[in-house]
């Protein structure tokens, strides 16, 4: 009975030391920990996804001889090292806990900034610049609160940045909720909202698309399981320029999804059409222009 009392309180002080080890982590911002030389952070774009959902891919190394916790926070701000491509904003809050000497990947969620710059490519490094733009980071935490990670954040978030952006270029698969970002974006911006009559008709409608001159395909797949599937279209400088389909829970299954879009609006040599099944880029189809 003895051995197992002290077996018992050996066990329970054990348990203590763990919890206490646990809360006696150090927490830094990505930043402060790159500043005090106490990790390694290589970042590169991930050509698994696209541009305004995961569009980096962070490896993080701990240089110390005990765990730590690194912050990453919404807004902070990443720049390529070639220029003419896209800077990237992080439109996530994460905590990744890293053991002494070992190395943990982000994939974080992050639109890109400027439009009219070119997509990241293989072989395309990043590093962190301070981020004064506050309504840049308005726009982040508002897309992160509401999970507006895909092409509808995208351009509520190019609608901040670019003056020259009309604020009914928001578009997507759900009226209510490019409502709220055109509201949200006329409240950071001072645009004008645009009238109700206006928004009508200007809403992309996948079901009943009013296009007179199209040219399109056709993506056929299987999964196993509910996932959710977006398609989308983008030029040759792998810069987003229409949404084609998105649902939120795609049944499983065998699916033919037709695509189609209007050549007298898009005028490109060529586009490439994006099948990205829960955020990961799986079938591109090329299509070429009509010139």
């Amino acid at each position: 009975m003895i051995f197992f009392k002290r077996f018992a309180i050996i066990v329970f002080l054990w348990a203590m030391y763990q919890n206490t080890s646990a809360l006696n982590i150090e927490t830094y911002s990505i930043k402060e920990a790159i500043s005090k030389r106490l990790i390694i952070v290589k970042i590169s774009y991930n050509p698994e996804s696209v541009h305004y959902i995961n569009p980096v891919i962070i490896e993080i190394s701990n240089k110390t001889t005990k765990k730590i916790n690194i912050k990453l926070k919404i807004g902070e701000l990443l720049v390529p090292d070639d220029s003419s491509f896209q800077n990237i904003v992080i439109t996530e809050n994460l905590l990744a806990t890293i053991e002494a000497g070992k190395r943990k990947i982000l994939k974080p969620n992050g639109m890109c900034t400027e439009p009219y710059d070119k997509a990241g490519k293989e072989g395309i490094s990043y590093f962190f610049i301070e981020n004064n733009n506050n309504r840049l980071k308005e726009i982040a935490n508002f897309i992160a609160e509401n999970n507006f990670q895909d092409a509808i954040g995208q351009q509520a978030l190019w609608c901040v940045v670019d003056k020259n952006k009309n604020i009914l270029e928001i578009n997507g698969y759900d009226s209510v909720l490019r409502l709220k970002l055109i509201k949200k974006v006329s409240e950071i911006t001072g645009i004008a909202m645009p009238s109700m009559k206006k928004i009508r008709e200007t809403f992309n409608n996948y079901t009943m698309p009013a296009k007179k001159e199209t040219i399109g395909g056709m993506f056929e797949f299987s999964f196993s399981v509910s996932k959710k599937i977006h398609i989308a279209m983008f030029n040759p400088q792998g810069i987003l320029v229409r949404e084609l389909y998105y649902n939120l829970k795609e049944p499983p299954g065998t699916k033919k999804i037709n695509f189609e879009f209007d050549f007298t609006v898009y005028t490109d040599e060529y586009y490439s059409i994006k099948l990205i099944a829960d955020d990961e880029v799986i079938l591109t189809s090329k299509v070429d222009g009509v010139q």
